[in-house]
């Protein structure tokens, strides 16, 4: 049946307010149609905007892989897989063949070439995902836009915002065929891939949009809480009023703010029954991370979960620095590429706590080594006066080898008398810190900047707190969307861009609601620092 032919699908909208569970409405959704549909039937398809979103969904949900996963992904396999632009964005500043230009992260957006042109390629892709007729365009805008064009045609490249576009116009239904498109955190879809949407819609039976107008962080990219709250062509929504998260005096506290915002509707919401306890320490700023340490680990030693939330990325750096010098576990489970907020984040075996974990406490309850284990901490080793002639290379050969070792085996790999010191501190003393001091002391200096970190938490608090989860979360609001922690302290000091979008000069409504959000992932506490005047008003 083709596109003319078959009817449009009732678009239906599901609002959830923060704590609220749209996520396991969506899964009890698709568990539910999947059931009436019966095995062998890929009856659903869940989009979402970030792969981290994404990910989160297909976590909960059994499905088909290829049923949850971001909306460019899917253009991407309907348009069979073309070379995108954003991976080759050297090449276009340069003119050179690079394809090591990195790429645009729709979940931390972050440019690899000069502001001028972040500033243009920005406000591009915004007017084409609001669906902006180019005639209505800037200036400066429709000369890059030509530019870039040329160059993406030259190249045989589709861009981000290609993909939607030839996707609406050259294809009729997601690749997977489903019957129902349910759309996750819908509020930060832009016009056009609404419209996409839409399109694909088409003869299925449904089309669900699933999100929440108060928690639209993405409209830097075009989307719009109107387009989500005042769809027109939608029933009307099933809104999820009970949190699950937020409690009396945080979630009074978020309301009140929240109707600031232009576009605020009074829904029913709330909150779980707790009181929840807010604090102001008007005194800690972004500019004192030492203090801002302390107090998290204050917080931290009642064995809560404390989230460090602030504007925009580079206000943490400091607390990194300062909680890296105290020898303190932290990271951001929900943003695992971000290399500076999860030092220890484990990448396959390989971080920096694997390899001390290999050394310290191989997962053979610390009984012995496995070729695996020698092998992962072996490699970063300094080969004089250590390791026999050709060791390196044997130990990559034995990397995967799951065979237990014995203090003769290592003899083909290591010199006797430092072998023989290791294995004593390893299995007959069992001194974990001179081991740890052993390993520091023999690594290859470019290693040990890398392994530094991770060695000092073990010596510090026990190999223990390299196994653990963290319970310090570092980051933005926006890579804590979907996240909650007991304590969140909130940072709410503004860019100086956020600051003209505050007093007025810009999308000020944004402002109000990344506050919002960043408040509603507490749930027991929450605690506000000094910040940027009158933003100090929260």
């Amino acid at each position: 049946m083709d596109a003319i032919t078959r009817s449009a699908a009732p678009i239906k909208r599901v609002i959830g307010p923060p704590g609220t569970g749209k996520t396991t409405w969506i899964t009890n959704r698709v568990q539910e149609l999947c059931e009436i549909y019966g095995a062998g039937v890929d009856p659903v398809l869940v989009v979402s905007l970030t792969r981290t979103a994404a990910a989160e969904a297909a976590g909960r949900i059994k499905l088909n892989p290829k049923c949850v996963t971001t909306l460019h992904a899917q253009a991407f396999h309907a348009l069979d897989g073309p070379e995108i632009a954003e991976g080759h964005l050297k090449e276009f500043v340069t003119g050179r063949d690079d394809s090591d230009g990195g790429t645009i992260d729709l979940d931390e957006p972050s440019w690899e070439w000069g502001e001028t042109q972040q500033s243009l390629y920005q406000r591009v892709q915004t007017l084409r995902a609001g669906l902006i007729p180019e005639d209505r365009w800037p200036l400066d805008a429709r000369s890059w836009s030509k530019s870039w064009t040329t160059w993406k045609g030259r190249r045989g490249y589709l861009d981000f915002s290609d993909l939607i576009e030839r996707a609406t116009t050259d294809t009729d239904m997601a690749p997977t065929g489903p019957l129902h498109i349910l759309v996750d955190e819908a509020q930060d879809f832009s016009a056009m891939e609404l419209s996409l949407l839409r399109k694909w819609s088409v003869g299925c039976k449904s089309l669900t949009l699933v999100g929440d107008p108060m928690q639209a962080l993405y409209t830097w990219r075009g989307s719009h809480p109107k387009m989500f709250q005042r769809d027109q062509a939608a029933e009307p929504p099933l809104i999820l009023t009970q949190s699950y998260r937020v409690p009396r005096a945080i979630h009074a506290k978020a309301c009140k703010w929240a109707r600031q915002v232009s576009t605020w509707e009074q829904q029913d919401y709330q909150p779980r029954d707790a009181h929840g306890v807010i604090v102001y320490e008007s005194g800690i700023t972004v500019t004192q991370p030492d203090s801002l340490a302390s107090l998290i680990l204050r917080e931290r030693a009642e064995r809560k979960s404390v989230m460090v939330a602030a504007s925009c990325s580079y206000m943490i750096a400091p607390l990194v620095k300062a909680l890296k010098r105290r020898a303190e576990p932290f990271a951001n489970p929900w943003r695992t590429k971000r290399g500076d907020w999860n030092p220890l984040g484990r990448s396959h075996g390989h971080s920096a706590a694997d390899r001390v974990l290999a050394l310290a406490d191989p997962p053979t309850h610390g009984r012995y080594w496995t070729w695996s284990d020698v092998s992962r901490w072996g490699q970063h080793l300094k080969s004089d006066g250590l390791l026999v002639r050709g060791g390196k290379s044997r130990l990559k050969e034995l990397a995967s080898c799951p065979d237990r070792v014995e203090i003769h085996d290592l003899l083909g790999v290591f010199r006797p008398e430092p072998m023989s010191a290791l294995w004593g501190l390893a299995f007959d003393q069992k001194d974990e810190k001179r081991l740890l001091k052993w390993y520091a002391d023999h690594l290859l200096p470019a290693h040990w900047r890398v392994a530094e970190y991770a060695i000092k938490i073990a010596t510090t608090h026990g190999l223990a707190a390299l196994k653990s989860p963290p319970r310090i979360y570092v980051g933005t609001v926006h890579s804590f969307k979907g996240a909650e922690a007991d304590v969140v302290v909130l940072m709410p000091n503004l860019s100086a861009r956020g600051g003209q979008a505050w007093l007025g000069a810009g999308d000020r409504d944004g402002v109000i609601r990344m506050a919002y959000v960043g408040m509603t992932r507490a749930r027991e506490k929450l605690i506000i620092t000094g910040g940027t005047p009158p933003y100090l008003e929260l």
